[in-house]
């Protein structure tokens, strides 16, 4: 169902569904198009959206990781993660490329057998893997083919680690086709070359990822309940669709009247007499004896009474994924009625993911590191715990911001939260109260000197005031030269330099004058004399206490 291969599936289920002449039916075009348990996954896979910021110790900005962060590792990672969430379960394959770095691919649970230790019962120690492969012309065939091989990976004994590649015979019975597949001059004592560390011991190129966190290899029968419902659901919208054609119009009946002749159909071995027809169909009756007698009963379904029912079905179903229902939202766009997961329900299902993920993303490190060590002469650690990944978290969207600036604006207004807790709650980046006092005293230093900056220029004669030509400026009126916004935030910010000493009053008035040639030297003096002294102030800008 993750991969949309899911027809079989849908059609058994309606063949236990339904009686066996409707499910015949039904089985000709299940709907395949509401796929629940594909759509709430896929939007809850959010974790890999951005880029983690990956790092080690002893690690800075300047240090070299392309060899094991290459291009491609995120975006399949949003693939792996995917799967991850709708299986329970998935493994990612790392390899080393002859261009200097590894390679990475997904491998989906339903494809791989695997075996842990006696130690650690959520990692594998063995990994047999079915891949397709190609098999070149031989004797007795003479084009190429495809076949489906296992391939296998055991570090269980990693003094003697077995690799094997097999395919069945003509009986069905395993072969060893290592050789045909991978000569021997590309193993190093039964392993393939490039897959050991500095060391020398063998590194296993699989990672198993899990959904949560727990002590076996599998866990695939935990939230089966979304997928049997997403497979319910899909047969009731197809019993909806065939309603839809079928059963959304009145049905007419006719009594005691021979029907035209129509031909036999055979529906799930059962022949049954049909005539063709359709709603602009006009068919001719004869009556019997002359007491014939005909009319219609009233639609036998509602679509869109049926459609709200299994909207409802399949909100209820999404519940099965750690989503509550206010999480949920029933949208309609241009492709019908659908199922949205909100922001702070991703955010939610977004920090349940990070442990699993954290651990099997250090997992991949460590074995990345060591193929690197061993192949590019790199020396990244090879401990999973040394390596740190943090995860981006989901922003707040345009309503949700506005909506809690609504809320604290209420809060403000009525004595419940003072200006420093708004500040950090509007920037949750800050990370004290006083990094949010310093922020307010620059956004009251900034409006004072708009504010003085403003009664300046309005001073002789408001906005129409005429403004002659001196010091090289072109006459006008204050409109006609009024500064922008950029030279507006450029001005203050240019005050505030003056208030906090960072440049004297001189140098200030200079810039002013040169940056700015409509204003006068006259103006630029009241500006630079009238700048606030930006200091600390003696107490914090909190309400005083009753």
């Amino acid at each position: 169902m993750l991969e949309g291969s899911h027809r079989k599936d849908v059609i058994e289920d309606i063949q236990e569904m339904f009686g066996i002449e409707v499910a015949s039916e039904l089985s000709i075009a299940p709907d395949l198009s509401r796929n629940v348990f594909a759509n709430v996954w896929r939007q809850l896979n959010v974790l890999y959206d951005e880029p983690p910021t990956v790092s080690f110790d002893g690690s800075d900005e300047d240090t070299d990781i392309s060899t094991v962060i290459v291009p491609q590792l995120w975006p399949v990672q949003q693939q792996r993660q995917f799967l991850t969430l709708g299986a329970g379960e998935a493994l990612l394959r790392l390899d080393w490329h002859s261009a200097g770095h590894i390679v990475v691919r997904t491998a989906p649970s339903d494809l791989v057998v695997a075996m842990a230790g006696d130690e650690d019962g959520d990692r594998p120690l063995l990994v047999a893997e079915a891949r397709p492969r190609f098999r070149g012309p031989a004797v007795g065939r003479d084009h190429g083919e495809v076949v489906w091989t296992w391939e296998t990976w055991d570090v269980r004994d990693p003094g003697a680690p077995r690799f094997a590649i097999e395919t069945a015979d003509d009986k069905g019975k395993p072969r060893d086709a290592t050789e045909e597949f991978l000569p021997a001059d590309k193993l190093d004592r039964g392993w393939p070359l490039g897959y050991r560390d500095r060391s020398g011991a063998p590194v296993l190129p699989y990672v198993l990822y899990h959904k949560d966190v727990g002590t076996t290899l599998w866990s695939w029968e935990r939230g089966t309940e979304l997928a049997r419902g997403a497979l319910r659901l899909a047969s009731l919208w197809t019993h909806w669709c065939d309603g839809f054609s079928n059963a959304a119009y009145p049905q007419r009946w006719v009594l005691d009247v021979k029907p035209p002749a129509g031909h036999a159909k055979q529906i799930g071995g059962v022949s049954v007499d049909v005539i063709p027809t359709e709603r602009k169909a006009i068919l001719r009756f004869l009556s019997e004896q002359g007491r014939g007698s005909r009319g219609q009963w009233s639609p036998s379904m509602e679509p869109l009474a049926a459609a709200d029912a299994l909207l409802r079905y399949e909100q209820g179903l999404a519940v099965y994924a750690d989503l509550s229902p206010s999480d949920l939202q029933i949208t309609q766009g241009q492709s019908g009625y659908s199922i949205v997961v909100q922001r702070e329900g991703q955010r939610r299902a977004q920090r349940r993911q990070k442990p699993s993920a954290r651990l099997g993303d250090q997992l991949f490190f460590s074995a990345a590191a060591r193929l690197s060590n061993a192949n590019a002469g790199t020396d990244f650690p090879e401990e999973p715990a040394a390596w740190r990944i943090e995860y981006t978290e989901i922003g707040e969207s345009l309503e949700e911001r506005k909506a809690e600036r609504d809320e604290i604006g209420d809060l403000m207004d009525r004595g419940l939260m003072d200006p420093i807790e708004a500040m950090r709650r509007l920037h949750p980046e800050m990370a004290s109260d006083e990094e949010a006092e310093a922020a307010l005293i620059r956004i009251r230093a900034r409006r004072a000197a708009m504010e003085q900056a403003v009664a300046v220029l309005t001073a002789d004669g408001g906005v129409g005031a005429e403004i002659p030509a001196t010091n090289g400026a072109r006459p006008g009126t204050v409109a006609d030269l009024a500064l922008n916004g950029a030279q507006v935030s450029s001005m203050l910010e240019l005050l505030s330099f003056v208030g906090q000493g960072y440049i004297s009053k001189e140098q200030a008035k200079t810039m002013i004058l040169v940056a700015f040639p409509t204003v006068e030297p006259t103006e630029a003096n009241k500006l630079v004399d009238s700048a606030p002294v930006i200091a600390a102030p003696p107490t914090k800008l909190r309400p005083p206490a009753n």
